[in-house]
């Protein structure tokens, strides 16, 4: 039986968690189906049942050998997956532009870091793609590395298609749509690939999964992913995912979004500049070439009742998935065509941010303490700097401050970007030390 099924047949009176024992009066929404591991309804750790059959159905959804659902996000498939291919002191190659899961699970494993930069794309101000021959040279130059992870699809779309000989981690938050239908950009490969499907598809927030392509670590990954993923799992967020993969396993499911897409992108535009990356679905408005930037559109397009994704100083990112409806596409349209008609010619300065300096790993640095960003310049960073969304980290612990970082950071909070630290500091100061020879 199917998950979604054995939820709609709870006949028996719950003297078993959770404490709102379905209760009606209390109010709760979904807690009509929110149970624990009871009898009949399997456990994600150990899964025989109902559970094991969903996750052999998002197998076959992706064309992978296996496939492990996280209700902690694909966080929790990051740490999961970088745990089990690396040990403590190991060689690791990263994408730079990797989410700040990445760098933790990099400190928890205690892992020697090595980058390999996506290319800068100076007409858009976008990271876009890790080339083959950047992987390569990476590879060449550090060739005691385990492991590589990158980002693809990137927050703006951006897909990277790669091979080395060792394991590939994609992390493919922002890509489970990817291969559904075939207008859309084929699905991610890699050896390991992570999807959120919350971010994408019509399931709940926090439901993710890994995509186990190569056979032999399965296993390690499953091991870890009992590790650090909740030992109660949430029902709710489960049939969420299950109902999920039977829809969207029909391509007619993209339709409206496939035509709401190809409306959009012929929306005639003076100012405004729609950018199309690999993945149409991200719908990237450039004010690089306007009066007005990307902070400031979001708010004009809240006040036309559109909530955006996020927003910076040179532009706004809106999603589009199988949830979206005419209606909405023509909302954005209209909007978007109200606000360009207000808008003069402008220009915004744009440049790749220099790779700071590193001189410690990020598990090697001593605590420090605050300074504001002025007074910091020449010390060593002891957090993680990161505006959010997409949180992609701007300095990581280990990394110099340089004037570069202090001048940016100052650009990014003058636009009304936000910003985050990991000890606090986010916006006004950061955690630093002076580096000491022994």
């Amino acid at each position: 039986m199917r998950l979604d099924r054995a939820l709609a047949h709870l006949e028996r009176y719950p003297f078993h968690m959770p404490g709102h024992k379905r209760n009606p009066d209390f109010g709760l929404p979904g807690a009509e189906i929110d149970i624990t591991e009871i009898d009949g309804y399997d456990d994600l750790h150990a899964p025989t049942g109902v559970l094991a059959r969903l996750q052999a159905d998002l197998a076959a959804l992706y064309g992978a050998g296996a496939s492990f659902l996280s209700v902690n996000g694909s966080t929790c498939c990051i740490l999961a997956t970088i745990s089990a291919l690396c040990k403590p002191g190991d060689e690791i190659l990263i994408a730079r532009n990797c989410h700040k899961a990445v760098y933790n699970a990099c400190f928890l494993n205690r892992l020697q870091v090595h980058y390999v930069e996506a290319e800068f794309d100076p007409t858009t101000g976008f990271y876009t793609r890790v080339t083959q021959a950047a992987l390569d040279e990476a590879l060449a130059a550090h060739p005691e590395v385990v492991a590589v992870v990158v980002t693809s699809p990137t927050y703006e779309g951006y897909i990277s298609r790669l091979h080395c000989s060792v394991p590939l981690v994609v992390d493919a938050a922002h890509g489970a749509h990817l291969g559904l239908a075939p207008w859309l950009p084929g699905r991610m490969e890699g050896d390991a690939v992570i999807c959120s499907y919350h971010k994408t598809l019509p399931a709940l927030t926090q439901t993710a999964g890994v995509q186990v392509y190569d056979s032999s670590l399965a296993p390690k990954i499953k091991r870890y992913m009992d590790m650090y993923e909740t030992s109660s799992p949430s029902y709710v967020l489960m049939n969420s995912v299950a109902k999920m993969a039977d829809l969207v396993a029909d391509p007619a499911a993209f339709e409206t979004l496939q035509a709401g897409l190809l409306k959009l992108y012929k929306l005639p535009l003076e100012h405004l500049r729609l950018i199309q990356a690999d993945d149409p679905t991200k719908i990237n408005i450039s004010t690089l070439h306007c009066n007005i930037d990307g902070n400031a559109l979001a708010h004009r397009l809240r006040a036309c009742g559109i909530e955006p994704e996020m927003s910076d100083r040179i532009h706004v990112i809106c999603m589009a998935t199988v949830g979206d409806t005419a209606a909405g596409f023509d909302l954005l349209a209209r909007a978007l065509r109200e606000i360009d008609c207000t808008l003069e010619p402008g220009d915004w300065p744009v440049a790749p941010l220099p790779l700071p300096p590193r001189h410690l790993q990020s598990w090697q640095v001593p605590a420090g303490e605050p300074l504001p960003y002025q007074q910091a310049v020449g010390r060593i960073a002891c957090e993680t700097v990161f505006a959010y969304p997409p949180g992609v980290p701007m300095i990581v612990p280990g990394e110099e401050i340089t004037a570069a970082f202090v001048q940016a950071i100052q650009a990014a909070k003058n636009s009304g970007t936000v910003l985050h630290g990991t000890a606090g500091g986010g916006a006004e100061r950061i955690c630093c030390c002076v580096l000491t020879k022994e």
